[in-house]
């Protein structure tokens, strides 16, 4: 976290409009619903090329797979095995390896909603790694 950018904004405004190094900017967080990025044009790597990210928050395997179908969502992870083996069996779909058995993901966990379904621990721990894309 950059000091001086805390000192002047407070806490509560860097919960609000955080900032740092990486290769997006946050553009804004409705807890338990979206997360929004957009490539950081400045960045001093490679600039991505996807321009913005939409990390949005489905916690019912049957809507998440709905916005597969529909194209709404290019893809969704943490699927459990009964829901990756049904994704296997539908040809629109292609279920692939995460490339790993880690997943790495931004929380602000003191804005989570606590009316979130997220902030049932229980949803939280049936989450596992297989993934889903839309061919």
């Amino acid at each position: 976290m950059p000091k001086k950018y805390v000192e002047r904004v407070g806490d509560d405004g860097f919960k609000k409009q955080p900032i740092g190094l990486g290769p997006y900017k946050f553009v804004s967080h409705t807890p338990g619903v979206e997360l929004i990025m957009e490539a950081n044009e400045a960045y001093w790597r490679k600039i991505p090329s996807v321009k913005r990210l939409v990390f949005k928050s489905v916690p019912r395997f049957d809507h998440a797979r709905g916005d597969a179908e529909a194209g709404e969502v290019d893809v969704a992870y943490l699927l459990d095995v009964p829901q990756a083996l049904e994704v296997k069996r539908d040809p629109t779909l292609k279920l692939a390896f995460s490339g790993g058995i880690a997943t790495f993901f931004l929380d602000f966990l003191d804005q989570w909603d606590p009316k979130s379904p997220w902030a049932d621990q229980r949803v939280r721990l049936a989450a596992t790694t297989p993934s889903i894309a839309r061919r």
